[in-house]
């Protein structure tokens, strides 16, 4: 894979050195990417996993304080459906279909509690 490695200041005065590093590698169906990143005092990180095959793809995110957030989706001709638990905690579910000029949407946000449809038209 790719390693990317990242060093400087912002302040030529001051002691804010800034490091990162970033790698990014696919093995088949399988894709990983990290990042790392510090700046003088704070300092974070996020790895994303993702897996797909025959149709199923599944993506999970680990990112410092945070929660962390695993999605899957399914695509199925003009059916994708997907369901997640979001870094905030709350889980959230889509489902949408295609049908020529038009699409019907429905999706529940987890984070709101709040459920809707959508129905779309293009002319």
């Amino acid at each position: 894979g790719d390693l990317t490695l990242t060093a400087g200041k912002t302040n030529l005065s001051g002691s804010d050195a800034k490091l990162g590093a970033s790698y990014t590698t696919t093995i088949d169906a399988l894709s990983v990417t990290a990042t790392l990143s510090d700046s003088g005092s704070s300092n974070t990180h996020k790895v994303v996993l993702g897996y797909d095959l025959s149709g199923i793809a599944v993506t999970i995110t680990e990112e410092k304080g945070k929660d962390t957030a695993a999605s899957a989706a399914f695509t199925s001709g003009d059916l994708t459906v997907t369901a997640a638990r979001v870094n905030d905690g709350s889980n959230d579910l889509t489902a949408a279909v295609a049908m020529g000029n038009a699409s019907i949407t429905l999706k529940r946000d987890g984070s709101a509690s709040k459920t809707t449809a959508t129905y779309k038209v293009s002319f």
